[in-house]
């Protein structure tokens, strides 16, 4: 993390639920993100369940967080592909 913060800092840490066939068969899998493989989908959907709470529960912040260390520390996404799995978490988390 840099001195000015992360990027993901800007996001709220109030958390929301989000099922695990709700996230593959909509928010991820479902979604028209061309620049995916499958296999990308897969690592994205099961980091950011693994990182949810015992309730299911995750905050917008923890998954920029997640797709930024897919981005930058494990180069498993491109960035284009990062920021609309965020667009598509956005749009739900503020439904």
């Amino acid at each position: 993390m840099s001195l000015f913060g992360n990027s993901c800092d800007k996001y709220s840490q109030d958390k929301k639920q989000i099922a695990t066939e709700y996230l593959n068969n909509h928010l991820i899998v479902g979604a028209h993100i061309s620049g995916l493989s499958q296999d990308e989908r897969k690592d994205v959907s099961s980091a950011i369940l693994e990182a949810r709470d015992s309730d299911g529960k995750i905050s917008l912040r923890k998954i920029c967080n997640i797709l930024h260390d897919l981005k930058w520390e494990s180069h498993q996404i491109q960035e284009g592909d990062r920021k609309k799995i965020l667009a598509i978490m956005e749009k739900y988390f503020s439904e």
